[in-house]
């Protein structure tokens, strides 16, 4: 069954948008530098997820890719390389950029359940980031488990078995980041859309009216 809104457009005008693109970009390309020393704690989810809800541009799944790129070069990973273990950011980009369309597929249905501040909502937001952090790691997983590990089923197994304590990690940061950030900028930017709303409906009419 289709959801309703689901397509809904944002509510940024486009100036707006890309304010808010570009500020998202530094959140998550700042925030994992800083984070760089504690496991799976980034902010790169949570910047990619209020992307897919709020920059509408044909290219806005490139700003999640951005982060990445501008993150990895001032991390010292060689970005776009295909050798060795370094080509792991073809699963790595490729799962924010799922995030960024699974976000932008669902943000009707997103913007309800945060739309407003309170523990329902809270819960809602920790639910969204624990889920989104583990469908991103069960995807960049397998990518380790195809350049680390035999491509067996008892590598597979032990790849995903190794990488359980990140993916808690993960689920964690995406927790704490969802309801810290991106829960008050959904419930901001309903505020916001809520107010333009009730003006343009307060706005007098021009039309056959004189003035003197």
């Amino acid at each position: 069954m289709k959801e309703k809104g689901s397509h809904a457009k944002a509510n940024f005008g486009k100036r707006e948008q890309i304010f808010v693109a570009l500020f998202l970009v530094f959140v998550g390309s700042a925030g994992r530098l800083a984070l760089a020393k504690y496991p799976n704690l980034e902010t790169v989810m949570v910047a990619t997820f209020l992307i897919g809800l709020y920059v509408d541009k044909r290219v806005a799944f490139l700003f999640p890719l951005l982060i990445m790129t501008i993150s990895d070069y001032l991390m010292g990973y060689p970005p776009f390389s295909l050798t060795g273990m370094s080509s792991i950011w073809l699963f790595t980009y490729s799962g924010f950029a799922f995030i960024y369309f699974l976000s932008k597929r669902h943000r009707g249905r997103i913007e309800k359940d945060l739309g407003k501040i309170g523990l329902k909502s809270a819960a809602n937001a920790a639910g969204y980031g624990v889920v989104f952090a583990l469908i991103y790691d069960l995807w960049t997983n397998l990518g380790a488990w195809w350049l680390m590990y035999p491509h067996t089923l008892n590598g597979f197994v032990l790849c995903y078995i190794m990488a359980v304590p990140f993916m808690l990690y993960h689920a964690v940061s995406g927790a704490l980041t969802f309801v810290t950030f991106a829960l008050p900028f959904v419930a901001v930017h309903k505020v916001i859309s809520e107010n333009k709303m009730l003006e343009e409906v307060e706005k007098p009419e021009d039309k056959g009216v004189l003035s003197f």
